[in-house]
């Protein structure tokens, strides 16, 4: 964040998208001492879950809520940004995915969702897939429009169909 917030990316593009709305100094989090917080009393577990679909991610658990609140490792029937993924960032990505199912949540919050489909903890399994079947179509050396194509035909309801994010286009 301190990176992030020392560039100018506040000013470059988010303030020029949101006029007036973001503040001149933004106070950014210190590091945490411990992989946990504690909540009235209870833990709240800080899972690192590296790369996803940007560098050093982070993901919540609460045990006993069974509760993940996944930040942006797991979509919730959202197109996900895989645009600039490798197929080593996606191995990596997967593997994140399959932390957070270890714990096996009842419930998981997504970063990004379509905010109709609830919060159910299957979302890691079609997270876990839909980068699987990227993958898949990135191997076949898909021109990029046969690319986009076969992603919102493979999931037709899921939404932000923008073509930047699953093919990485500014």
């Amino acid at each position: 964040m301190q990176q992030q917030a020392g560039t100018g990316a506040l000013d470059d593009s988010l303030k020029a998208r949101f006029p007036g709305q973001i503040a001149d100094a933004v106070p950014l989090p210190e590091p945490l001492d411990s992989p946990e917080l504690q909540l009235e009393g209870l833990p709240i577990e800080v899972i690192e879950t590296a790369h996803t679909d940007t560098l050093d991610t982070t993901s919540l658990h609460v045990p006993d809520l069974g509760l993940i609140v996944s930040g942006d490792v797991a979509y919730n029937h959202c197109h996900m940004y895989v645009g600039d993924t490798t197929t080593d960032s996606r191995a990596e990505w997967i593997a994140a995915l399959d932390r957070l199912a270890a714990v096996k949540p009842t419930a998981v919050v997504a970063g990004h969702k379509d905010p109709t489909q609830g919060n159910p903890p299957t979302i890691l399994a079609e997270s876990r897939s839909y980068l699987e079947y990227y993958g898949q179509l990135c191997e076949e050396a898909l021109p990029d429009q046969e690319l986009f194509d076969a992603m919102v035909n493979h999931y037709p309801s899921w939404v932000s169909r923008q073509q930047f994010l699953i093919l990485g286009l500014n």
